[in-house]
C-alpha cells in the first residue's frame, strides 16, 4: 500500500516538473521535426514492444517477466532520455520536446499496446490470471489522472506564473529524485532476491531491450545533420518511463515478478546509455571542442 502510494505520488511530481518547465512552444518546435518524429514515435511505440513481445516468446521467459518487460516496453518518455542526450553531445532542444510529446502519446499508447499484447497473451495458461482485470479504460484513466492532469497545471503554472514556476521547478525535480531512488531502494529490500534469481537468459533479454534501440543512433542522416537527432531518438527510446511501469504494475498486476523485471530493465537502462553517451560526449569535444565549453 504505503509503495503504491510512494509510486503515485513520483509520477505526479514528475509530470508537475515537466509541466513547469514546458511551453506550448516548446511542443510546436518539436512537432515541427517531421521525419525524425515520426520515426521516433514509431520507435517507441511499435518497435521497442514489439522487441519485447519477440524476444520474450523467443526466449521462452517466464510469465511474470515478460509480463514486466511489456509494461516497461509499452511505457515511453523517461527522463533521463534528454539528460543522456546532453551528455552524448546530441541534439538537446528535440530530445526535450520528443521527450514530452511521448508522455502524453504514452497516455493512449502504453495502455492500448499493453492490452493489446496481452490479450494475445491471454491464450496460455500461464497468464491468463495476470490478464484478467487490465481493461484498457481503466489504465488511460489511470495515466490520465496521475500524468496528463499534473503536466497541465504545471504548464499552466507556466504560463501564469513563470517565475513562481522557475522557483519550483527544480527543487520539485530534486524530490522526484530522490522520490525515485527510495522507492527502488525500498523495492531491492523488500524483493532484491527475486532479482538474484533470475537466469541469465532474463539478464540477456533485459540488456538486448536497452542495447537494441541504440542502434537507432547509427542512422545515416543527411551530411548537414551529423547524427545529432538521430542519437537524440536512440538516447529517448532506449530510456523508458520506469516510474509508469511501476505504477501500472503496482496498479493492475500483483505478481512480484513484473516488478522484478522492471528493476532489472531499469537497472540496466540507467547504466548502460549513461556509458555510450559518456563515450559519445568524449568524442565530441575532441573533434570540436568549443561547442563543449560552452556549455
Amino acid at each position: 500500500m504505503l509503495q503504491s502510494i510512494a509510486i503515485s505520488a513520483l509520477v505526479v511530481i514528475m509530470m508537475v516538473t515537466i509541466g513547469l518547465e514546458l511551453t506550448l512552444e516548446d511542443l510546436g518546435n518539436g512537432l515541427r521535426e517531421g521525419k525524425w518524429l515520426v520515426l521516433a514515435v514509431l520507435a517507441n511505440v511499435v518497435l521497442v514492444p514489439a522487441l519485447a513481445y519477440g524476444l520474450g516468446l523467443a526466449t521462452a521467459l517466464p510469465a511474470g517477466i515478460l509480463l514486466g518487460a511489456m509494461v516497461c516496453a509499452s511505457a515511453p518518455g523517461g527522463p533521463t532520455g534528454p539528460l543522456f542526450t546532453r551528455i552524448a553531445g546530441a541534439d538537446l532542444a528535440f530530445a526535450t520536446a520528443l521527450q514530452v510529446i511521448l508522455c502524453v502519446i504514452g497516455l493512449v499508447s502504453a495502455p492500448l499496446t499493453l492490452t493489446l499484447l496481452l490479450n494475445h497473451l491471454g491464450e496460455s495458461e500461464a497468464t491468463r490470471t495476470s490478464v484478467a482485470g487490465t481493461p484498457l479504460w481503466p489504465m488511460v484513466r489511470t495515466l490520465f489522472v496521475f500524468q496528463l492532469v499534473p503536466l497541465a497545471t504545471g504548464m499552466l503554472v507556466r504560463r501564469q506564473r513563470p517565475e513562481l514556476a522557475a522557483r519550483m521547478a527544480k527543487p520539485m525535480g530534486t524530490a522526484a529524485n530522490v522520490l525515485l531512488l527510495v522507492i527502488i531502494v525500498g523495492m531491492l529490500a523488500t524483493r532484491g532476491k527475486i532479482l538474484l534469481e533470475q537466469s541469465l537468459v532474463v539478464h540477456g533479454v533485459l540488456v538486448a531491450m536497452v542495447v537494441l534501440p541504440l542502434g537507432l543512433g547509427r542512422l545515416s542522416p543527411s551530411a548537414t545533420e551529423p547524427q545529432s537527432k538521430a542519437m537524440a531518438t536512440a538516447m529517448v527510446t532506449t530510456v523508458r518511463n520506469l516510474s509508469v511501469a511501476l505504477l501500472l504494475s503496482a496498479t493492475f498486476f500483483e505478481d512480484p515478478a513484473v516488478d522484478a523485471a522492471i528493476l532489472v530493465w531499469g537497472f540496466y537502462m540507467m547504466l548502460l546509455p549513461a556509458g555510450v553517451a559518456a563515450l559519445l560526449g568524449r568524442r565530441a569535444r575532441r573533434v570540436d571542442p568549443a561547442p563543449a565549453m560552452a556549455d
